[in-house]
């Protein structure tokens, strides 16, 4: 949209400031969806909408350290790329003999029968 020419400046910085919001309302959804419950001096505090609150008016620290905390417990579960053998009549036909797969749990296809 920026190199475009049929539209002018400020659209295209009304167009800009509209998706950092989106981009920015996504950030905040993913990580509300993985907080359960944030702990205060006053004690826990569960109410998704405290918890939404809460990262509406925190500072871009500790936003920060609480994405990169979730990020990290995240790798822990995390199943690394697995490396998987070619069947012989492909690799008499060129293929490699082993590749490197990533393994991926889609919602789409997790259940589906064969």
């Amino acid at each position: 949209m920026l190199g475009r020419n049929d539209i002018n400046d400020d659209q295209k910085k009304e167009a800009f400031v509209q998706g950092f919001k989106l981009l920015s309302k996504t950030t905040l959804d993913v990580v509300l969806k993985q907080v359960l419950a944030i702990e205060t001096p006053e004690g826990t505090e569960q109410n998704p909408n405290a918890i939404k609150d809460f990262f509406d008016n925190t500072d871009k620290e500790t936003f920060v350290k609480v994405q990169d905390t979730l990020t990290k417990a995240k790798e822990l579960f995390d199943i690394p790329p697995q490396t998987v053998r070619v069947p012989q009549n492909l690799v008499e036909k060129g293929a490699p003999e082993t590749v490197t797969v990533p393994v991926l749990f889609d919602q789409s296809n997790f259940f589906a029968g064969k």
